[in-house]
């Protein structure tokens, strides 16, 4: 072993190098397995840093309300102030958007792995062809989901964390700045949540190149929801869900931009974006050339902004759920689809927006074509 690391937060826990020169070694798992395995592990232990962000966000949710109901300005509690009273209400709901999405996340892994195991026990071999493949078609549903879902509660989780224990110490005005209270702690504490088991930047990556591939993989169903969302929103009589076809429709309509942009990129085109026929050509050129484009700039410059309309449009769709249990949940998600909306019209903006300083800046790095 070398030094222990001196690091900002996350004390309880010794970080250092650990030498195996020399030592003996015992093969685990099969030969050629590793990779497979390591993946494995980082998926689930990236489910788990999401809970632990989760718990971060309800400590400092919990002790922002006690300091805000105990602290009184001009004759009232700060919580009464009109700016606190929205904060702690900010607060509580992204705490309950990210509990509601990692319990999905985590009973889609729970289910998928119980799949896997009764497919993969003793017993199966005298389990009937209609039970397999009911086991079976189970466990790929469930991964599914869960693919979708991991990179969304870790991104969300790593973000969300830090931003509310600091909005935690600002609640705690100069008090918050000292060792004698909790939020200077858990806003370290939280500091590493959006680094380890991969950075929020890799969690968007891999968001995107899911989200481009569902695209390709089912261009037609893509089409159909991207032209069809107009007249679904019509026709919806629930408030919420129709706050939650606008976020489908900004989420869309940003992937449609991106992949425009694409192909004029790397392809001389004149489609257009509203004509389905255009579209569906499109989406030809990208399953037929993608892997052949230099130029990928204009996807990885927006991976986080897609991350985050995903990610709107997923919690959104789990707090919905969630009031259909429990109906006294209804403000939860009404809350989060109106914040959702106003951030979402920004960020579709903000991909929208061809901005030339920024393209100057990088025209001045080398495109590097993809091997």
């Amino acid at each position: 072993m070398t030094k222990i690391e001196e690091k900002v937060g996350l004390h309880g826990s010794a970080t250092c190098e650990v030498l195996y020169n020399g030592s003996d070694a015992e093969l685990i798992g099969e030969v050629g397995k590793g990779f497979d395995y390591m993946l494995h592990l980082m998926n689930e232990a990236r489910l788990g840093v999401a809970f632990q962000g989760l718990g971060i966000m309800e400590a400092v949710l919990r002790i922002a309300k006690q300091y805000s109901l105990e602290r009184e300005t001009w004759g009232k509690p700060i919580a009464h102030h009109e700016m606190i009273c929205e904060k702690l209400l900010d607060l509580e709901v992204s705490t309950c958007g990210l509990r509601s999405l990692c319990f999905q996340a985590a009973n889609a892994l729970s289910i998928s792995q119980m799949a896997i195991h009764r497919l993969r026990d003793q017993d199966s071999q005298s389990m009937n062809d209609e039970e397999r493949t009911r086991l079976t078609d189970l466990h790929k549903k469930y991964t599914r989901r869960l693919r979708r879902w991991t990179p969304l509660v870790k991104y969300f989780a790593g973000e969300k964390a830090f931003f509310n224990a600091r909005e935690c110490m600002q609640l705690h005005g100069g008090y918050g700045f000292t060792k004698e209270y909790l939020p200077e702690w858990w806003l370290r504490e939280s500091l590493i949540i959006p680094v380890y088991e991969g950075t929020s930047q890799i969690q968007s990556l891999m968001c995107l190149k899911d989200s481009m591939k569902e695209v390709i993989r089912k261009p037609t169903s893509f089409i159909e929801s991207s032209l069809g969302l107009k007249v679904q929103n019509m026709r919806e009589k629930n408030p919420l869900k129709r706050k939650l076809i606008f976020l489908r429709q900004h989420y869309n309509s940003s992937l449609m931009v991106i992949i425009f942009r694409l192909l004029k990129e790397n392809v001389r085109s004149g489609l257009s974006q509203v004509d389905p026929s255009d579209i569906r050509k499109v989406l030809k050129i990208l399953t037929r050339e993608l892997v052949k484009f230099e130029n990928l700039r204009p996807a990885l410059l927006h991976a986080e902004r897609i991350t985050e309309l995903k990610l709107m449009v997923n919690v959104g769709e789990s707090l919905i759920r969630d009031v259909k249990t429990d109906p006294t949940r209804e403000w939860i998600a009404e809350r989060w689809m109106n914040k959702s909306l106003a951030k979402a019209a920004m960020i579709k903006s903000e991909i929208d927006m061809d901005d030339p300083v920024l393209a100057a800046r990088l025209a001045a790095i080398p495109v590097i074509p993809m091997t």
